[in-house]
């Protein structure tokens, strides 16, 4: 059975909010990109159904022999952590590597000598490559040609998987060989949905993240998708963007409206919408719920007229993300 995973990666910023999260589900973390992940961190996430941690990263995907030595060093330290536990860890030397399996394979096989109570990961994206006789792991479209053989890992991160059809993606849920699969948002790595918070060094961007956005992920891999329909020029979003660490407006569903079309009531199922002016000529109706939280199949409806149908959980017509 799949494992469902948040990949929080950023999450040393935002322990509060990870302790929230069910133990049956699992987490991802960064080492040290976004501060040094504490023992204590560690100890209480083994407890889960599983933890994958991506030891280093480098912002061009360029690893090299000191990548190696140091990927090695944190090995031996995480090896320590999980055997005091008498668990095992999934680590990925390397997140988003272009590395051939000739020097993957001799690393991860170095690791899994070495370090027993480490499971290897090997994580590459497009111009890297799988590596046959050990845990691969895909992030979403950015990968090598086809599929690895052997168990695989599937982590969204890097396709904000709230503006994406995330349903093209959960095919893999069902794949045998699918150990684990994660969630990921630009919240995940502190990043509200503005340039100057991209912009800054992992280590000093503010917490972005709440319980209820991992719920929110999590919520749409475990269910499917209902049957919709919405007429083009409409546009649902069930996670509108957020522009600051603190938002209050943020990840609640918004509606835009076709171009130049103008009403005076904008329903939601059985919720009124707050008019929120205009952007780009398109009304902005916006409601203060959770989409998650509010129901499946509703109905949209402008000055009593039924315009179509979305489920309040998923983003609907226009998305910003490709898949």
């Amino acid at each position: 059975m799949t494992i469902i995973f948040i990949d929080t990666l950023g999450g040393v910023k935002y322990p509060d909010v990870n302790a929230k999260l069910a133990k049956r589900y699992g987490t991802g973390y960064f080492y040290e990109e976004f501060g040094l992940l504490p023992k204590s961190q560690i100890d209480e996430d083994l407890a889960r159904s599983f933890l994958r941690i991506q030891g280093l990263w480098d912002k061009g995907h360029n690893f090299n022999d000191s990548h190696r030595a140091k990927s090695l060093k944190i090995a031996e330290v995480l090896n320590k952590i999980a055997g005091d536990k008498g668990r095992r860890l999934f680590y990925s030397p390397f997140c988003e590597h272009r590395k051939d399996a000739a020097y993957m394979g001799k690393l991860l096989g170095e690791i899994r000598e070495k370090y027993p109570n480490l499971e290897p990961v090997n994580s590459p994206i497009s111009g890297g490559q799988w590596v046959d006789g050990f845990i691969n792991e895909i992030h979403h479209n950015d990968k090598p040609a086809g599929i690895p053989k052997g168990k695989f890992i599937y982590s969204m991160d890097g396709l904000h998987q709230l503006d994406c059809d995330i349903e093209k993606h959960k095919k893999f849920i069902s794949n045998p060989n699918c150990i684990a699969f994660g969630c990921w948002a630009l919240q995940n790595n502190c990043k509200p949905n503005s340039k100057p918070e991209w912009n800054k060094p992992p280590k000093k961007r503010v917490n972005c993240i709440t319980a209820d956005l991992h719920n929110a992920m999590i919520f749409q891999v475990e269910n499917v998708k209902q049957n919709v329909s919405l007429p083009k020029g409409w546009l649902y979003k069930a996670y509108a963007e957020q522009h600051a660490p603190k938002d209050l407006r943020a990840n609640k569903p918004v509606i835009l409206t076709p171009k130049g079309k103008r009403f005076k009531k904008v329903t939601l199922g059985k919720i009124s919408l707050t008019s929120s002016g205009d952007t780009d000529g398109r009304q902005v109706w916006r409601c203060n719920q959770w989409g998650y939280k509010i129901g499946r199949k509703l109905e949209i409806k402008a000055d009593g007229k039924l315009i179509g149908t979305v489920d309040a959980a998923w983003r609907e017509n226009e998305y910003r993300e490709k898949t």
